[in-house]
């Protein structure tokens, strides 16, 4: 992969390569962070959650805290999510 041609910011190409975890070869549907974004946006259906309680409901289904944070950076990036002033996550759709 060659970052320096497609960087336009300055995260860096470890940060990008390694963030998200896409179906391919190596990882399933189930084992990526695209099947964890359902997931949250069911939990937010009711309205407003704290990023910590989110994190919570979310724990079962998560490897480790950097797929919860992958997936909500997703969530972010796609205009999916928001967070407020009281630190509640909410959705935009």
């Amino acid at each position: 992969m060659n970052c320096t041609a497609r960087l336009l910011s300055p995260i860096s190409c470890k940060a990008v390569r390694y963030s998200m975890q896409l179906p391919n070869k190596l990882y399933s549907y189930k084992a990526s962070t695209l099947a964890l974004i359902p997931k949250v946006l069911t939990e937010l259906k009711n309205g407003p959650v704290e990023v910590k309680d989110l994190f919570l409901v979310m724990r079962p289904s998560l490897s480790d805290a950097t797929d919860f944070l992958s997936v909500m950076d997703c969530l972010y990036a796609l205009r999916a999510v928001d967070i407020n002033e009281e630190g509640e996550v909410f959705s935009c759709l």
